[in-house]
């Protein structure tokens, strides 16, 4: 992997990061307070876009080499985890960003969808 490729997938891994800090900004400044249960579940929306976005930075370096298999198929299981954990939290934060209220719903809702379609993309680079 050139340096060049690896600082360019590092920024892309941050486009979703940047999202996140942002919804995170104004979930604080908000002028009403969520009640315990909707602060709780958009602070783990917070919490799983976070984690989405290591996992999204994993997926694109796959630090994992392609084994043959039986069929000739190139795969890795843990590999495969890897981005099964990226789509999972991409799509529970999706879900968690629903609770939240404003622009602070939108941010980590446009957040969920990039690290929904870039883990996509990710995936099926490393393994075209």
């Amino acid at each position: 992997m050139q340096p060049d490729e690896l600082f360019f997938e590092i920024l892309l891994s941050l486009v979703p990061t940047a999202l996140i800090y942002a919804a995170f900004h104004f979930h604080r400044k908000r002028t009403r307070p969520l009640s315990k249960i909707r602060l709780y579940l958009f602070n783990t929306g917070l919490i799983f876009g976070v984690l989405g976005s290591v996992a999204f930075l994993f997926v694109i370096i796959s630090p994992f080499p392609l084994i043959a298999d039986a069929n000739g198929w190139h795969t890795n299981p843990r590999d495969n985890l890897l981005y099964m954990t990226a789509i999972g939290v991409a799509f529970a934060t999706i879900v968690f960003s629903l609770f939240g209220r404003r622009a602070a719903r939108l941010l980590l809702l446009g957040a969920g969808i990039v690290l929904l379609v870039l883990s996509q993309w990710a995936f099926v680079a490393n393994h075209w």
